[in-house]
């Protein structure tokens, strides 16, 4: 079972994998959104809010405003953001939840696959 502190880190981690990534900056210069991250067992929730494809915070708090969210058990979340596990098949055996725009999922896919690939 992941913890609360494994997924901060997760997500950490993640969060400056997408910062350095110069590929990810061009394909995404234009994209500002805020994503919110649910999970269960244990309950949690953060906001990372992302401005032309950078992400400059992140918060262990939830958004009324959020553009994007994704809510999964924290095995599953802990996955999607470590490279192991891919969000569309997740998404398609209803194992991980997306309220989001098709486009913007179809973008956090992409995010997922270049900075673990």
């Amino acid at each position: 079972m992941v913890t609360l502190e494994t997924l901060i880190n997760t997500l950490n981690t993640f969060v400056k994998k997408v910062n350095e990534n110069t590929t990810l900056k061009k394909i995404l210069k234009g994209w500002s959104k805020l994503l919110v991250v649910k999970t269960k067992d244990p309950e949690a929730v953060a906001t990372l809010k992302i401005e032309k494809g950078t992400v400059v915070d992140v918060k262990l708090e939830d958004s009324p405003n959020a553009d994007i969210t994704l809510s999964a058990n924290a095995d599953v979340i802990n996955d999607i953001f470590t490279g192991k596990a891919n969000p569309s098949r997740l998404y398609l055996d209803g194992t991980l939840k997306v309220f989001a725009s098709q486009k913007d999922q179809m973008v956090l896919d992409s995010i997922v696959d270049i900075v673990w690939k």
